[in-house]
């Protein structure tokens, strides 16, 4: 008896799509941006707890946001942390 060399079968295998292709998942620039753009505005302490960044970084992404064209508006009340928002419609995350 002869026996027939075996051959090895490909493995298939089948991928749950990921949440993240679900969803379009935005930038931590993009979430700072659209965070900015309420009227509330918001303080380098609570965008540094929304991105989990460290002071410079949140700091660096508002400066940034000057180069884009739009307009950084700063809040400085005594007593309490200054407060940024920015105006305009460039940036394309609305």
């Amino acid at each position: 008896m002869v026996s027939e060399p075996k051959t090895k079968q490909p493995k298939i295998t089948l991928k749950k799509p990921s949440k993240r292709s679900a969803k379009a998942k935005l930038t931590k620039g993009q979430i700072i941006l659209r965070i900015l753009k309420t009227k509330n505005s918001a303080s380098v302490p609570e965008l540094m707890k929304i991105t989990q960044w460290k002071n410079h970084s949140v700091r660096a992404a508002l400066s940034g946001l000057g180069k884009t064209g739009l307009s950084l508006i700063i809040d400085k009340q005594s007593g309490k942390p200054t407060r940024y928002r920015v105006e305009g419609d460039k940036g394309g995350t609305s």
